[in-house]
């Protein structure tokens, strides 16, 4: 039966074989649909107090703009640390802010600025959970699995971002926003859990290290590096213009669509949906194909395309469907991204790496939404959507036409065993390019 199948369709599962994959995978899909949860209740709570996109828009600074500004910092953290014992801490904190969060709600006591300053403290916890937590992923899968976990997590990252808006759009309706944020801090419970459960495997701390010096060296490896380099600069692009258009789907809901909190829950776990589908299935396709950032940079322009019927469509099923490829087509180019970026790292830099890809994928993503937020407020939702897609579509013609090394093959299967100059037991393994 397999064999009528499209080659690597299915090679994600094999992480499943893996105990403590299981348990950490499991955990952070529970704990991704309660924060998802969160989110989707806390944009709706925001435009119900304000009726202001720009405010929805500065949410997503706070959310974001702290991995941007702690990126360096959190890398070499995660690099530095037992990164199990840093998941614990930061779990603990973030599940006391969602606790805070419901009280104020549940009191009638909550105000604008009580979201706004709750959402940075949450960002900031995420600045140095995120590279530690992908660092994990790679400690737990090994360099053999390390790319189909990658995909895995993101696709247990995609169905909290499918159930959780949705589930969260009905909670508001039925019974208000108290009972979603509620929700999202019992969630911490599972992954805290989890954590407790595996066993990660010793590696070397590096403890002499200087946290500049090593977020320095980073970057010089990734300059020797142009497939790398194409992979930061689509992940920017899709952030700035892309994944930033669901900062503003509460105006596009009540605004272009006619609809409530119940559709802008089922408008987001579409986009959800479509990026589970993407990251589980079509990822592990397109990793087969040699000239990967060719792919990715065709990705970028589908989605400009997409993301111009966002902006055009005034049908919520249209919408909806809109949103399913663009959650698709998204997640493909951010799971390609990963995986490369895990195998192409060397062991003791891998968290710094992985650092700097987020700071570019979602330290983009504060300007992006106080961009798109602002435009909206002064010239429409749709309008301001549309300005997106044409400007996506142009940047990735621009670089199909003149940034040569992105037409050029990467074998992503082979991986070249060089020596790592930090290395003290173990060879790194870096992309090879031909």
């Amino acid at each position: 039966m397999t064999r009528f199948l499209p080659p690597g369709l299915l090679d994600n599962f094999v992480v499943f074989g893996n105990r403590d994959l299981r348990f950490y995978l499991s955990g952070q899909m529970i704990v991704q649909t309660g924060l998802f949860m969160q989110s989707a209740a806390q944009a709706w709570l925001i435009w119900e107090l304000t009726r202001s996109t720009a405010a929805l828009g500065l949410i997503g600074v706070l959310n974001f703009v702290p991995t941007l500004l702690l990126g360096p910092v959190a890398g070499a953290v995660g690099d530095k640390v037992e990164r199990r014992n840093l998941l614990l801490l930061t779990q603990s904190a973030a599940m006391l802010l969602a606790v805070t969060l419901t009280v104020l709600i549940a009191t009638g006591a909550v105000q604008a600025w009580h979201i706004f300053v709750l959402a940075g403290a949450l960002g900031i916890l995420q600045a140095f959970e995120k590279p530690a937590g992908q660092a994990l992923i790679g400690d737990l899968a090994g360099i053999d699995r390390v790319r189909q976990a990658v995909s895995v997590n993101m696709a247990s990252f995609q169905v909290g971002r499918m159930i959780g808006p949705a589930f969260a759009g009905w909670l508001i309706g039925a019974t208000g926003a108290a009972t979603a944020f509620g929700l999202n801090a019992v969630s911490f419970l599972a992954f805290i859990g989890a954590l407790l459960a595996i066993r990660p495997p010793r590696r070397e701390s590096h403890l002499g290290q200087q946290a500049a010096g090593g977020f320095t060296d980073a970057i010089a490896y990734i300059r020797r590096k142009p497939a790398i380099q194409n992979l930061l600069i689509f992940n920017l692009l899709v952030s700035l213009f892309g994944m930033s258009v669901m900062q503003v789907m509460p105006a596009i809901t009540t605004d272009l669509l006619g609809g409530d909190a119940q559709l802008l829950g089922l408008l987001m776990g579409a986009s959800g949906a479509g990026a589970l589908v993407g990251s589980l299935f079509f990822a592990p396709v397109v990793q087969r194909v040699h000239r990967i950032n060719l792919a990715q940079a065709i990705g970028v322009f589908l989605v400009g395309l997409i993301i111009v019927g966002v902006g055009a469509s005034r049908l919520p099923v249209l919408t909806g469907l809109f949103l399913l490829g663009e959650g698709s087509t998204i997640a493909v180019i951010l799971a390609i991204s990963s995986g490369l970026m895990q195998i192409s790292a060397p062991p003791q830099m891998r968290a710094r790496l992985i650092a700097i890809s987020m700071m570019i994928t979602m330290g983009a993503q504060p300007l992006a939404a106080l961009l798109l937020g602002t435009t909206a407020q002064l010239f429409g939702a749709g309008p301001a959507v549309l300005a997106n897609g044409v400007t996506l579509l142009t940047l990735a013609t621009l670089l199909l036409l003149f940034r040569r090394s992105i037409r050029q093959t990467v074998d992503t299967f082979r991986p070249t065993v060089v020596p790592d100059p930090e290395a003290t037991e173990r060879p790194a393994l870096v992309l090879a390019e031909r």
